[in-house]
């Protein structure tokens, strides 16, 4: 009779065990569908970022065509967009003319400086930055004590492993 319960312990177990395999494997299987699937959005979220840029480029491009060719003869919504874009125009020449004014009055030196800004992110993109951050950023953006040519250590270089590759 004790070997009858223990084969009823054993059955039950391997029943049991055999069941949470399942499921296991159950749950692998759709995590791995979900992985697939994550890869596959980003995949196309890529591909929709770059057509939405195409096609913003290619609206950027029709508004320049357009403006080019009835800037003068635009009607109703166009030449009040034509007559802001001339606004602009204006606007960065009288820009442009002040900051010759000032660097003729720094020096022939200046003419060397040249200052190009491009939007990279959007502003949501950029994280909020406290005073904290900009001391550390202008305390590592300050030199060091210069040291002598002779007393200066010499650099080793460092190898990266893999691991600090990533």
């Amino acid at each position: 009779m004790a070997k009858n319960n223990f084969d009823d312990l054993k059955a039950t177990l391997m029943d049991t065990f055999n069941m949470v395999a399942e499921k296991v494997l159950d749950l692998a299987d759709t995590a791995a569908d979900t992985a697939k699937a994550g890869h596959q959005i980003a995949k196309l979220t890529m591909e929709k970022k770059k057509a939405e840029s195409a096609m913003q480029e290619a609206y950027e491009q029709l508004g320049k065509l357009y403006y080019d060719m009835h800037r003068d003869d635009a009607e109703g919504v166009f030449a009040d967009l034509c007559g802001d874009i001339e606004s602009s125009h204006d606007k960065i020449l009288d820009i442009e003319d002040e900051i010759a004014v000032l660097k003729d009055t720094m020096g022939a030196a200046m003419d060397e400086i040249e200052v190009e800004f491009t939007e990279m992110f959007d502003d949501e993109d950029i994280p909020a930055a406290d005073d904290a951050d900009f001391e550390s950023v202008v305390t590592d953006a300050e030199p060091a004590a210069e040291v002598p040519a002779e007393e200066a250590p010499e650099e080793t270089p460092v190898e990266e492993t893999p691991d600090q590759e990533a």
